[in-house]
C-alpha cells in the first residue's frame, strides 16, 4: 500500500495516511481538520485526495477559495512526490510525500482523523 505524508509548510507538522481516500477541511468529520479560527479560508469540505492504482489525485470539492497544486488552480490533478498543495490563494500549504507504507503484524491500524490544533499552529513560531 502507498503511504501519503502531508507536511504543513512552515510548521514542521506532518501527518501520515495509509488509506485510499482523505478528506481535508474545517468540518470535524474530515480526516485532516483545520481549525476555523486560524484557517477561515479553508472550506468546511475543501479537498479530497484519492488513491487510484499507483497514483494520488487531488480533487477540489467546490471550495470557496480554490485549491492550487504547484501554483496552478485545479479541479482535479494528479499528485507527485514533492508537490505543493495550497488551500485557497492565501491558505495553508501542504507538501506531498509519497512512499510505500510499511506495516508489521504488530502495528495498530492508524487513527483516521487528524486535527490540527491551535497548539500545532503556534509551537514552531
Amino acid at each position: 500500500m502507498f503511504e501519503l505524508i502531508l507536511e504543513l509548510v512552515g510548521l514542521n507538522t506532518r501527518w501520515s495516511f495509509n488509506m485510499t481516500e482523505i478528506r481535508i477541511g474545517r468540518d470535524p468529520n474530515c480526516d485532516l481538520v483545520f481549525p476555523t479560527d486560524t484557517y477561515p479560508m479553508v472550506s468546511r469540505s475543501h479537498l479530497m485526495i484519492k488513491q487510484a492504482a499507483d497514483r494520488f489525485w487531488a480533487n477540489d470539492l467546490n471550495s470557496s477559495g480554490g485549491t492550487f497544486v504547484n501554483g496552478n488552480q485545479i479541479g482535479v490533478a494528479s499528485l507527485a512526490n514533492g508537490d505543493l498543495i495550497q488551500l485557497g490563494s492565501d491558505g495553508p500549504q501542504l507538501k506531498v510525500y509519497i512512499g510505500i507504507g510499511r506495516r508489521s503484524d504488530d502495528q495498530q491500524t492508524p487513527t483516521r482523523k487528524r486535527i490540527l490544533s491551535n497548539e500545532d499552529t503556534t509551537k514552531f513560531h
